[in-house]
């Protein structure tokens, strides 16, 4: 049950979150957030995410995601 949930520190948030949108850890900025405790709620995570897919490193990852996605790599 909800017993088994363990709730994500803002520091795990932002280091799950920037290894899934960039393939990397994250940088300071979204430390600097994860520090100040705003990734304490979705809107707060989903304004981050929102960020990094902003950012070149995290439009490049999209990119490469649909392009294996949608298999267009091969045509």
């Amino acid at each position: 049950g909800h017993d088994d949930l363990v709730r994500l520190s803002d520091h795990e948030i932002a280091t799950r979150l920037s290894f899934l949108l960039w393939g990397s850890g994250p940088d300071d900025a979204l430390l600097d957030r994860a520090a100040a405790g705003e990734l304490g709620t979705a809107a707060e995570i989903r304004d981050a995410a929102r960020e990094l897919l902003q950012d070149e490193r995290g439009l490049a990852r999209l990119q490469r995601m649909h392009a294996m996605w949608l298999g267009y790599e091969e045509m």
